[in-house]
């Protein structure tokens, strides 16, 4: 059973005693209820019992705070190591930056050889800058002008064009030649690029989902523990880019959140497993006492039992007992149940047994003219603190309030060993008192 199981089973139990109170005060007073007594008396008993056994199981050692203590420990020395893994993978992360490399600038020289500008060259020369289409002249006055020129020339003119031209187009041949090899070698470049840069993205998409995997591990186990980590939203639609705004705004608001909630995990563990360890203290102290008062009710209704018994043997005897002898068995059993009034600080258990006394000292009153003589004995204030628990006890809750299940079972928890099997005590130690007095 978990520690907070174990913890709401003993309120719902603490609460359901404190209800029986207030049933076992009718009961004692009320005809029609009397026949319940017996049920009432041992419902009480019952969950004395189970309240040992459920503060049994949170001191063993293996009992459910012990169990949380070492679940807190675990869990702050597996947070550091996510912690750790997390830096680990972000530096390495880093590593996967490009940077571009400083690099020496060098340049190799490709030489081109040309051969159609010597001929143009002679061409221009043999025919004359201003006799050319650079001259900007139109073709009429230039051929005016070309009269004056003989055969012979402009035979020459056409040559040297001629060749000039052949020359220029294998020049141009090797230039778009030279151009393909840039265009491929630049497409090689690109597809090598798009390569590594793939394999780049896969090596840091992998590190992502890592450093994912590391704080969702991270949240579960903060979770365990009792922090909450704040969800960011996923909600992203295109129509609605204001409220987007909004919600990166608030994402980022949550982050930071549980950044700060993971930076202070660690204190919070080391608080949590502090005050369960002051708890563990407290519930080993609370067992004796709680111990002590199961055994006081249960010799309280063994007292009130063995003077029932005797008060209807007396009844139904046909021989006539003395009042007197009546009287003693009255007075004795109150003087029992002050003493285990005396003897315990629960104001719980203050109010039953004085419950039980009342009845009996009204008893007393009824066959007796003389009034009940104090016994030097301190009562307990019934409104006084409890050292147990550090507080006055509530008001009692209804009776009519539905009870929890009482009697703690191997069915409603884990079988336990040792002091857990708590079993109704005989009451020995009561019935040689009762037979030393008499």
């Amino acid at each position: 059973m978990a520690l907070e199981d174990v913890l709401r089973q003993h309120a719902e139990i603490l609460d359901f005693l404190k209800s029986l109170v207030m049933v076992h005060r009718r009961a004692l007073t009320d005809e029609n209820l009397s026949v319940q007594l017996e049920g009432i008396r041992r419902d009480i008993y019952i969950c004395l019992n189970d309240l040992c056994k459920l503060n049994q199981m949170l001191i063993a050692c293996d009992g459910e705070i012990k169990e949380t203590i070492g679940m807190l420990k675990s869990s702050k020395e597996k947070f550091g190591k996510l912690a750790d893994k997390e830096t680990q993978l972000q530096d390495e992360k880093k590593k996967w930056s490009v940077e571009i490399p400083m690099v020496t600038e060098s340049k190799v020289q490709i030489p081109i050889n040309s051969g159609y500008r010597p001929l143009l060259n002679q061409y221009i020369e043999l025919v004359g800058a201003n006799n050319t289409s650079l001259a900007e002249k139109t073709t009429t006055e230039r051929d005016e002008q070309s009269e004056i020129g003989d055969k012979h020339q402009l035979l020459q003119s056409v040559g040297l064009l001629q060749a000039c031209k052949e020359a220029s187009d294998r020049d141009i041949k090797q230039l778009e030649s030279l151009l393909k090899n840039f265009k491929k070698d630049q497409a090689f470049v690109m597809k090598e690029l798009r390569y590594h840069q793939t394999r780049i993205r896969r090596e840091t998409g992998a590190i992502d989902e890592s450093i994912t995997r590391v704080n969702q591990s991270r949240k579960r186990l903060l979770s365990k523990v009792g922090l909450a980590i704040p969800e960011t939203s996923e909600f992203s639609t295109l129509g609605y880019r204001l409220l987007n705004f909004q919600l990166n705004d608030e994402n980022k608001k949550k982050e930071q959140e549980q950044q700060d909630i993971a930076n202070h995990a660690a204190e919070f563990i080391d608080m949590k497993i502090y005050s369960l360890q002051d708890q563990l203290t407290h519930k080993k102290e609370d067992s004796s006492n709680l111990v002590t008062q199961r055994n006081l009710w249960g010799e309280c209704v063994q007292i009130v039992k063995e003077l029932e018994d005797r008060l209807s043997a007396t009844l139904t005897s046909e021989d006539n007992l003395p009042t007197g002898q009546v009287k003693d068995w009255l007075r004795q059993a109150i003087s029992d149940l002050e003493t285990s009034i005396a003897a315990t600080n629960s104001n719980i258990l203050i109010t039953l047994i004085t419950d039980e006394k009342e009845v009996i000292e009204k008893a007393l009153m009824e066959i007796s003219s003389e009034p009940v003589r104090p016994l030097n004995i301190p009562k307990k204030d019934r409104n006084q603190k409890s050292p147990s628990h550090g507080h006055s006890s509530p008001p009692f809750l209804v009776a009519s309030k539905s009870p929890p299940k009482i009697g703690i079972t191997d069915k409603t928890v884990k079988p336990m060993t040792d002091a857990n099997d708590i079993e109704l005590e005989n009451m020995d130690f009561t019935k040689k008192k009762f037979k030393k007095r008499e």
